[in-house]
């Protein structure tokens, strides 16, 4: 694996990074707030070969009005979001594709809208599906019945068709009713949807009462099956239920690593998290219970580490991996050390040195090869972010020195 490390500009504290490429990452920079209120956003094309920075379209306004998911396979596309004041006064909200090999852009599609309600009562959430359809979901906040919390949780969805420039209503009442809450690509021409809102964050399982939750679902489906079933308003899409959750039970998150789809379900009763390892190959399932789940830093740490499924227990002596196919500790790490990744068989650690007699301390980044757990770099910063792109590494850190081992 080749790693990279990357020096990261600290006062872009509100920046995100997406590797769209090999050495071609995409930065995603707050840059302060429109006269709307609404906040700006600069997208900028880091080739870490070249050491090159180029803005994307910087004549071009781009706005946090959601969220663009691009489930295209090996796409060339970026999209964004851009707003324009009519002569009516009224706002026009578009979405924007730009194709970063050719430097063409175009409008996606274009709808009026109240902008005041982008500040804190509605966000987009888009998933392209492919380069002439994507799913189009309008969210928007609502308050429990007793008005203590309020979250986004009702919804309008719609597929568009790029071809014919049309939305269509989404029919399935699942979708519409639940909204779609993540999709992730487990091949070429398939997919797991998840559905409904999850309950452990903000502990909505103690705020929220059965009647004002959604039932939650994981699904897999065929990406032109689910096209054709919404295009002509299928009441039902075609979708192979994988799990449910209602109000006692929730899903955190679904994940794809490597040869495997996995999940967590977690029992607001007993506060007990059940993590489900698929593979999509052989389709065999390998679980493991973790206890005292209360919040999103409670889950469980799940790698995927010579191709096998494996979990993190931090305990006083240090880091243990479990081996779940065995059921056995396979190793571990030094109690000073905190884990922060482990990505294709590579493992991430922070610590801080010891301060000596005429020596400060200093944070540093460790990372240790599979299987022989050996150093195979140690840096000298604060670790920023966390990025892999096929065989390449990206490690982000806020301090360029380097400490040869």
């Amino acid at each position: 694996m080749d790693i990279k490390i990357l020096k990261k500009n600290v006062k872009d504290s509100k920046c995100t990074n997406k590797v769209i490429g090999k050495n071609l990452i995409l930065e995603e920079v707050e840059s302060g707030k429109e006269v709307t209120g609404v906040i700006k956003l600069k997208y900028v094309l880091f080739d870490t070969e070249s050491n090159i920075r180029k803005e994307i379209l910087p004549e071009i306004k781009k706005y946090s009005l959601g969220i663009i998911k691009n489930l295209s396979f090996k796409s060339d596309f970026l999209y964004f979001f851009t707003y324009d004041l009519n002569d009516d006064g009224k706002y026009q909200i578009r979405m924007m594709r730009y194709n970063y090999i050719s430097g063409l852009y175009e409008s996606v599609f274009a709808f009026e809208d109240d902008l005041s309600m982008y500040l804190n009562s509605k966000r987009l959430k888009i998933f392209v599906l492919n380069e002439a359809y994507m799913i189009v979901q309008h969210e928007y906040r609502k308050s429990n019945r007793i008005g203590t919390y309020s979250g986004f949780f009702e919804f309008k969805s719609f597929l568009y068709n790029n071809n014919n420039q049309k939305f269509y209503s989404i029919a399935d009442k699942n979708i519409s009713d639940n909204g779609i809450d993540d999709i992730m690509l487990i091949s070429e021409t398939h997919c797991a949807i998840k559905t409904g809102v999850s309950l452990l964050e903000d502990n909505r399982f103690g705020i929220l009462s059965e009647n004002e939750v959604h039932v939650e679902g994981i699904y897999f489906a065929n990406i032109s099956q689910i096209i054709a079933d919404m295009l002509i308003m299928q009441k039902s899409v075609s979708m192979d239920e994988i799990d449910r959750a209602f109000y006692t039970s929730t899903f955190p998150y679904i994940d794809v690593i490597g040869k495997y789809f996995v999940y967590s379900k977690i029992n607001n009763i007993k506060r007990e998290e059940e993590v489900i390892f698929y593979d999509l190959k052989t389709k065999m399932i390998t679980n493991c219970i973790n206890k005292n789940v209360e919040k999103p830093d409670d889950l469980t740490k799940k790698f995927i580490i010579g191709n096998e499924p494996y979990i993190a227990v931090k305990k006083d002596t240090g880091y243990e991996f479990v081996d779940l196919k065995k059921a056995k500790r396979a190793f571990k790490f030094d109690k000073n050390l905190h884990l922060e990744n482990v990505v294709s068989d590579v493992f991430i650690f922070t610590g801080t040195s010891e301060k000596g007699l005429l020596r400060k301390e200093y944070n540093y980044i460790e990372i240790f090869g599979y299987p022989q757990q050996n150093t195979i770099l140690r840096e000298k910063g604060d670790l920023v972010d966390i990025k892999n792109y096929e065989d390449n590494l990206y490690i982000f850190t806020s301090v360029k020195n380097h400490i040869d081992i």
